[in-house]
């Protein structure tokens, strides 16, 4: 199995029913793979709705994308929903290259992301 990459943090913290995630640095197969981990255990635990914070993703790889989307249909698949709020320049650039960005609504705050899952 390859190491992790250097420079990524995964935290999660839970506002009410809702649970804000935010990865720091490269999202790519092996960070990827440990927020579609992390976001399955808590799908597990009866989690449903979660916002990403992106404002700290400053790249990301094909294998990142196909994680977060991962991500988004599991959760959608158990009666959830995961938003995006606050991303990053470069990970904008990299949902509207990929045309992405289409399956995500995004929020300009943590606290309007936050908001709109209640």
């Amino acid at each position: 199995m390859p190491a992790p990459s250097p420079a990524f943090n995964l935290t999660f913290s839970q506002s009410g029913r809702v649970w804000l995630v935010r990865p720091e640095g490269i999202l790519d197969e092996i960070n990827g793979a440990r927020l579609l981990d992390e976001i399955t255990a808590r799908l597990k635990a009866g989690a449903r709705n979660f916002v990403l914070d992106g404002s700290a993703v400053v790249m990301t790889d094909s294998a990142g994308l196909g994680r977060l989307i991962r991500c988004y249909s599991d959760v959608r698949a158990a009666g959830g929903r995961l938003v995006l709020s606050q991303i990053s320049p470069e990970l904008r650039r990299t949902l509207v290259l990929t045309r992405l960005v289409r399956f995500f609504s995004l929020y300009p705050s943590n606290e309007e992301a936050l908001a709109a899952q209640d």
